[in-house]
């Protein structure tokens, strides 16, 4: 079994062109790192790369946030840019800059015009032997 997100973090609208920015060229600096915010619509291939068969193939909504965020998944945010605050650092140059994209991003959230989702791809198979 294969599972990972698509779009995590990029899909939202009506976008905010500053937040945008930020996301784009932190996604693209973490790209070094292995991140891949596109790796599920990967899995199919991968499977199929490694001699799968019998491969079947679920695609979810994972994220969707429609008006303003429920707390509980703003937290979810908050944790997932504090395990990245480092990266982020890095990327923009100071840890306040970090600080100060991450609540943009969040404030992003408080919008009640905003759409945001990402999608999870479970692959399953089978290796023969």
């Amino acid at each position: 079994m294969l599972q990972d997100l698509d779009g995590q973090l990029l899909w939202h609208y009506p976008e905010d062109p500053p937040v945008q920015r930020t996301l784009e060229k932190v996604v693209a600096a973490l790209a070094t790192t292995g991140f891949d915010p596109f790796v599920g619509r990967k899995l199919f291939s991968m499977a199929r790369s490694a001699g799968l068969t019998n491969i079947d193939v679920q695609a979810e909504c994972y994220h969707l946030i429609v008006g303003e965020a429920d707390p509980d998944i703003l937290k979810q945010w908050e944790l997932k840019l504090e395990i990245a605050g480092p990266q982020m650092s890095r990327v923009l140059g100071s840890e306040s800059e970090a600080r100060k994209q991450s609540q943009a991003f969040l404030d992003f959230f408080a919008g009640r015009t905003r759409l945001t989702y990402s999608t999870v791809f479970t692959v399953t198979g089978e290796k023969p032997l």
